[in-house]
């Protein structure tokens, strides 16, 4: 084929890898995208209005005995925010559950890892993280969004929380993604 160029060998001499015609460079996919390609990569969201001043959004997430995740999260608030990440955390309830959906969304996989809102937390365990999302206060808060750049491998059999405690003086929405991968 002209301008097409295909390496490292494949079936019916398609190749398995391409390079771009215009760019000469191998095309790659990234490692997320990747995940999304085998069906191994879910999100879960969750967002409420009228968190108080000073009361937070807690996200519990749970991981399989046999199996890590690998997470990312993004965090979206109405003004200035604290984001706090605990791990081995204690609960008495683990809250309302909430859907985690495969991005592949042809396939048939579904998430071990359990996440839910609004648990019942009796020791926050260790805290990992604490950050802010900057987003104003009283009546100039404007809102802000604030995700974790790179991922945490989350340990197996093991409870983590999210928590995102609204700093900006006045009730504001809140709002958690929280995508992840088990790999196989």
């Amino acid at each position: 084929m002209p301008g097409k160029r295909a390496i490292l060998g494949g079936q019916s001499g398609q190749g398995i890898a391409d390079v771009d015609p215009v760019a000469r460079g191998l095309v790659v996919m990234g490692e997320i995208h990747h995940m999304i390609h085998r069906g191994l990569m879910f999100s879960a969201s969750y967002f409420t209005e009228g968190i108080a001043d000073d009361a937070s959004l807690n996200i519990l997430v749970v991981t399989a005995a046999d199996q890590v995740a690998h997470m990312r999260f993004e965090v979206a608030a109405g003004g200035l925010a604290e984001i706090l990440l605990y791990e081995s955390v204690t609960t008495s309830a683990d809250g309302t559950a909430i859907a985690a959906y495969n991005r592949r969304r042809s396939s048939l996989g579904t998430a071990v890892t359990a996440i839910s809102h609004t648990p019942t937390v009796s020791d926050l365990g260790t805290r990992l993280l604490q950050g802010m999302l900057p987003g104003g206060e009283g009546g100039h808060a404007v809102g802000g969004v604030a995700f974790s750049f790179s991922e945490w491998v989350l340990k197996s059999d093991t409870k983590y929380l999210l928590r995102v405690t609204n700093r900006s003086g006045q009730a504001q929405a809140i709002g958690a993604d929280i995508n992840f991968y088990e790999p196989e």
